[in-house]
């Protein structure tokens, strides 16, 4: 995975990266771990997805939403498609055929938490400070 040969490339050049007592700044180190803990943590976030995705298989589809579901809803008089993953929240798909663009949600986004565990027919309240809309579950894949 690319993720972690550049953590290890860059765990190497933090343990390699001067000290305070051989620079004037020991800014280039903590830069460095800096870098590493971030790697980590996105390379720890991808493996969970790719868990989470793993273990989504057809014999665990269910009528309600869930992380891994393709959701319809109507929204203000037109058909809106969600894709509950667990990363590349704000991604969109366009279906070039059906003219459709599927736009990927986070289990953490507020329209997620709304939408989580409701079934074809249910109508949602969604609001946020900026937002005040009610949507219906058409259909769940």
């Amino acid at each position: 995975m690319e993720i972690e040969v550049n953590l290890k490339g860059a765990f190497r050049a933090a343990a390699e990266a001067p000290g305070p007592m051989e620079s004037h700044s020991d800014t280039i180190k903590s830069q460095m771990h800096t870098l590493v803990e971030n790697l980590n943590d996105q390379l720890d976030e991808n493996k969970q997805a790719i868990k989470t995705l793993e273990d989504f298989s057809e014999s665990q589809q269910s009528d309600e939403i869930r992380v891994g579901s393709l959701v319809e809803v109507r929204e203000g008089g037109k058909q809106v498609f969600y894709f509950i993953l667990p990363v590349s929240g704000g991604a969109e798909v366009k279906d070039e055929d059906k003219k459709q663009t599927v736009m990927v949600i986070t289990p953490h986004a507020p329209l997620s938490t709304a939408l989580m565990n409701k079934k074809i027919g249910e109508k949602v309240r969604f609001q946020t400070h900026f937002i005040n809309k009610e949507l219906e579950v058409i259909n769940i894949w």
